[in-house]
């Protein structure tokens, strides 16, 4: 059976995607039994801000690049040349802003210390060239690449840090690891006689920026929400308290290794089908919603029952704290992943502005439920504010897309939502049943009824199958 394009840009990404992932983890469990709840808590601000910055860095230059690479009609030399400069000078910028918001609020000296190396981290991000040959369908070389970056981190990480005195050298692992990455793919970017065109006449930083913007506004904004969390509980509550959720959020970040494909594989093809086949665009958008609809909740139900299981076996007892907030983080993880779908079906059909304007209404709801649950239930409010961001932005943008196009909600998204928390969710967290027991019910009774109520049919199956296989 030979496979598709598509097939083996999903396998490529998703199996590097995991084992770059899987290699994180695996520092992140070593670094959580060497550094405890609270040192943990202190690297994972650094990485928090660092994030802010890198995002500033972006300001959308990634999506845009990508989405001018598929087109196929671009001057690659100049348009290359002109988003690594706009990168570079944007992270110039960041860094700079880092380092004096870091000075004026930090109220320790460790977190100013090992924020201040992480934001170097700026630097070799800027260099990325993901965004090219993700336009130009080569995602073998992207997860590649990932996997070297992270293998660099982890063993800088294993040598190097044996106890909670080398904190700074886990800042400066992660910086090699990017910087590995990004080495990685420029050797391979002019092994295939790619090259860079820096004439003045083909310079146009300047619009190059302003054409981004409303893409590098919704990413700055779900960046400010996403990385918001752990800078916050580290002002409201304890240092602990941020290893807890970071715990938790680490995960959840693992599993959202599906996101990372579905961006990689369905972002260009809807770019492609707006632009040369847009009658077929609302079939495949439809399908898509009920498969990813389908899958999500199920492997939601199958991370929520595991969830003390999971967080004992790579993190250690001591972060036993972490189990609710991971298991309330997985209702993000099914939004995202859902999200997704009107997301790239958006900025492929050009219409970025509606992701925005989604984006920031989830930003405010999100600060809203943050501020009024974190009193009344802890670091689990947070988590329930981040669902709520996520469910603010799918309303907006599900509304705003039957404009466009006709898509079935009421039996792609509310029928299987609606079953599933119904009667699914309170079966296998209320009642009393043994983990194997929880297994068998999702697996024998809750597929085929989510299955059932999403209105998955063999024409569906067929279609997938002609697309992938």
């Amino acid at each position: 059976m030979k496979l598709t394009s598509h097939s083996r840009n999903i396998i490529f990404m998703y199996l590097g995607d995991a084992v770059s992932r899987l290699l994180g983890l695996l520092a992140v469990s070593y670094l959580a039994r060497i550094l405890g709840p609270s040192d943990f808590g202190i690297i994972s601000i650094g990485l928090a801000v660092l994030a802010y910055a890198m995002v500033l860095g972006n300001s959308g230059l990634k999506l845009l690049g990508t989405r001018k690479v598929a087109g196929e009609n671009q001057n690659l030399e100049s348009l290359t040349a002109n988003i690594i400069i706009s990168r570079l000078l944007l992270s110039a910028v960041a860094f700079s802003l880092g380092i004096g918001i870091v000075y004026i609020f930090s109220v320790s000296k460790e977190i100013v210390l090992v924020t201040r190396v992480y934001l170097l981290g700026v630097f070799p991000a800027a260099l990325l060239l993901e965004w090219f040959f993700h336009g130009k369908r080569k995602l073998g070389i992207i997860a590649g690449g990932k996997v070297i970056g992270m293998f660099f981190y982890l063993a800088f990480v294993l040598f190097f840090v044996k106890n909670n005195k080398d904190i700074m050298w886990i800042a400066w692992a992660w910086i090699i690891g990017l910087a590995a990455n990004s080495l990685f793919l420029w050797i391979l970017f002019t092994q295939k006689k790619h090259t860079l065109s820096f004439h003045k006449e083909t310079l146009n930083v300047g619009s190059l920026l302003l054409e981004a913007f409303p893409l590098g506004i919704a990413i700055i904004i779900a960046q400010i929400t996403t990385q918001f969390p752990p800078i916050y509980l580290g002002v409201v509550a304890t240092k602990a308290e941020v290893g807890f959720f970071t715990a938790a959020f680490k995960v959840v970040l693992f599993l959202l290794v599906l996101d990372r494909v579905f961006y990689s594989v369905f972002f260009p093809n809807i770019s492609r089908c707006f632009n040369n086949f847009p009658d077929k665009l609302e079939a495949n958008v439809n399908v898509v919603l009920k498969i990813t609809t389908v899958l999500v909740l199920i492997i939601g139900l199958y991370a929520v029952i595991s969830g003390k299981y999971i967080i004992q076996l790579i993190f250690g007892p001591s972060f036993m704290n972490a189990v609710p907030i991971f298991q309330v983080l997985v209702g993000y993880f099914v939004l995202n992943l859902i999200n997704s779908v009107f997301t790239f079906t958006l900025i492929g059909m050009e219409q970025e502005k509606i992701y925005t304007r989604s984006l920031l209404s989830g930003m405010i709801v999100f600060f809203i439920v943050t501020f009024l649950l974190t009193n009344l239930l802890g670091t689990v409010g947070v988590a329930c504010g981040l669902i709520a961001y996520q469910l603010t932005a799918l309303i907006i943008m599900a509304v705003a897309l039957k404009h466009y196009i006709v898509l079935n909600y009421i039996r792609s998204l509310i029928l299987p939502f609606m079953g599933t928390f119904l009667l699914l969710i309170p079966l296998l967290l209320f009642v009393n049943l043994a983990y194997f027991v929880k297994v068998i019910i999702i697996t024998v009774i809750g597929f085929p009824y989510i299955i059932w109520l999403g209105g998955i049919s063999k024409n569906d199956l067929y279609y997938l199958k002609r697309k992938f296989i």
